[in-house]
């Protein structure tokens, strides 16, 4: 193995055990579900019988469907076609409420000249963010120093010199520990 010194630093992907919901932050949209339920929650929960008038009296500028899928873990989706497949035939999936934006969140967002096609876009990458906090699709990284072991690849005590968390996607918190100068990855 070359060493630390000369390879640049190592780093481990880890799980965010403890991620902030992207429903804290501000958005462009707003789920209404149907119905509350223990695994995903959102803005507003309301009956079946009451989302079409919550719908209407939101006067929602753009309203796309949201689609789940709960088997053994949840995944959402708001085209017609899930990232599983097969999972929309089921009695395990179909749709369980709606994103919607209203005409005063997207100016919020967007400032003038907005379009409603910007507004889907943004809508659709907040239903996939969404989706990645259910499905636990966030990580962290950790920098690691060197051990006392001789020839050591990364082992549980090597200390943790850095770490950040909370990037969605694996692939992202393996870039932005790549942008810190970490160049080795060890599995943990």
């Amino acid at each position: 193995m070359t060493s630390t010194a000369t390879a640049g630093r190592r780093f481990r992907i880890v799980p965010d055990n403890d991620p902030q919901s992207p429903l804290d932050d501000e958005r462009v949209g707003r789920f209404v579900f149907q119905e509350r339920n223990r695994y995903f929650s959102g803005d507003e929960h309301k009956f079946a019988s009451d989302i079409d008038e919550e719908i209407r009296r939101s006067k929602p500028f753009v309203k796309l469907p949201v689609y789940a899928y709960v088997h053994s873990g949840v995944t959402i989706w708001t085209d017609k076609e899930p990232m599983i497949p097969g999972a929309h035939r089921g009695w395990d999936s179909g749709q369980c409420g709606f994103i919607i934006a209203t005409f005063k969140s997207a100016h919020a967002a967007f400032g003038r000249g907005f379009t409603k096609e910007q507004v889907e876009a943004a809508l659709r990458a907040e239903v996939q963010t969404y989706d990645q906090f259910l499905r636990g699709d966030i990580y962290g990284f950790e920098i690691l120093g060197q051990c006392d072991h001789e020839d050591c690849e990364g082992c549980d005590c090597c200390p943790v010199e850095d770490s950040c968390y909370g990037f969605y996607g694996r692939e992202s918190a393996e870039a932005e520990a790549r942008a810190m100068g970490a160049t080795e990855e060890v599995q943990s």
